[in-house]
């Protein structure tokens, strides 16, 4: 059933399942084509893991019936939304996801007009592009979500939050 949101199940007699990071997954309850949040949910848990700060800064409203993806220690805005701008006090690198677009991320940058930016997407490269200090875009990803589980497992690795599990799945199994 959709009520505006995407796909959404209703029941199933039995719920089903993947395992990733040793923690069984079910279909999400997430809608299609919203990989940046989702992606942004599975990043931002898996730095806070590793004692990192997260802000994540969108041109829309987090869409709610995402926010169970989110780790309670994220802080979230939109450029729609006033908000107390020194949130944004000492973050040192934007990340975008899912896009290289410079219209699909409105005015965040000009929230951060002197941090380093690095683009992970999964789509051909754009004309123009979003200025970035580094750019991870490989089109051969089936979802922004494969590149960013691919960039965690090049690094430790280690525990995952349920998050990010749960956030990775979710934004392989939508943007594809």
């Amino acid at each position: 059933v959709d009520d505006g949101y995407g796909p959404q199940t209703r029941w199933e007699p039995e719920p089903v399942t993947i395992t990733l990071g040793g923690l069984p997954v079910p279909l999400p309850h997430g809608p299609f084509l919203q990989a940046a949040e989702v992606g942004e949910a599975a990043l931002g848990a898996w730095l806070i893991a590793r004692g990192k700060r997260v802000v994540i800064i969108n041109p829309t409203p987090f869409p709610p019936n995402l926010a169970f993806l989110l780790h309670p220690d994220i802080a979230v805005f939109d450029t729609k939304t006033d908000f107390d701008r020194k949130a944004l006090d000492g973050v040192e690198l934007l990340v975008v996801l899912d896009t290289g677009e410079p219209r699909r991320i409105d005015k965040v940058p000009k929230f951060l007009p002197d941090v380093e930016t690095v683009v992970v997407d999964h789509h051909p490269l754009v004309t123009p592009a979003i200025p970035a200090n580094t750019s991870v875009q490989d089109t051969s990803a089936c979802a922004t979500g494969e590149l960013i589980y691919d960039m965690i497992m090049m690094t430790d690795g280690g525990d995952w939050p349920r998050e990010t599990v749960q956030g990775i799945y979710t934004a392989v199994a939508t943007d594809t």
